[in-house]
């Protein structure tokens, strides 16, 4: 079966070829040239689920999309969903000046993927991976890359390749095994 991962991120693609490489997938990107309308919602669920329907039936094809929310502890789960906002209009020192007296620095990230086919409803796999906010921006990148360093890992995520990057999230985000697994089945 040939799907399409929506997206122009060529990091968000290579995640999902090499964790999805077991499963004999034909992997395609879709690079849209047009906007995907985003619907405003606290549940990255629901979001990633209207996206990928909206792109599968207007481009007739089985279509997958990632979408990920962000919550900080100390800050009351805030951005959540809107991390691509939150990218765009705050540098990482404005971020960091938001959690200069807080002494919890944890956050989750809980990334959804979701799969539709033309004319159907999605369907959703989740993940959810921990971390913590550094002290002060490293590196180059988004604002949150800079600030922010996954359990396991030793600097933030901006000082890493894009190929370190791609390893560590192929083997810590589950969703693309149980979107794997789902597929299989439907051979």
């Amino acid at each position: 079966m040939k799907i399409y991962l929506a997206t122009t991120n060529k990091k968000k693609m290579l995640t999902a070829q090499k964790a999805l490489s077991k499963y004999n997938i034909d992997l395609e990107m879709l690079e849209l040239d047009y906007e995907v309308p985003e619907i405003q919602s606290f549940s990255v669920e629901e979001i990633a689920k209207f996206s990928a329907k909206f792109v599968a039936n207007k481009e007739h094809k089985p279509v997958f999309v990632t979408d990920a929310a962000f919550f900080i502890e100390s800050l009351n789960g805030f951005p959540g969903p809107f991390m691509k906002q939150i990218n765009h209009y705050l540098s990482s020192q404005d971020i960091l000046n938001l959690l200069k007296d807080k002494t919890n620095r944890k956050f989750k990230l809980i990334e959804c993927l979701a799969f539709c086919q033309p004319h159907q409803e999605s369907v959703t796999f989740s993940s959810t991976m921990h971390g913590t906010m550094t002290e002060k921006a490293e590196g180059e990148g988004l604002s949150i890359d800079r600030i922010m360093i996954w359990d396991g890992l030793q600097k933030v995520e901006a000082l890493y390749s894009d190929d370190e990057m791609v390893e560590y999230f192929q083997k810590h985000l589950d969703s693309y095994q149980q979107f794997g697994k789902y597929l299989d089945h439907l051979k």
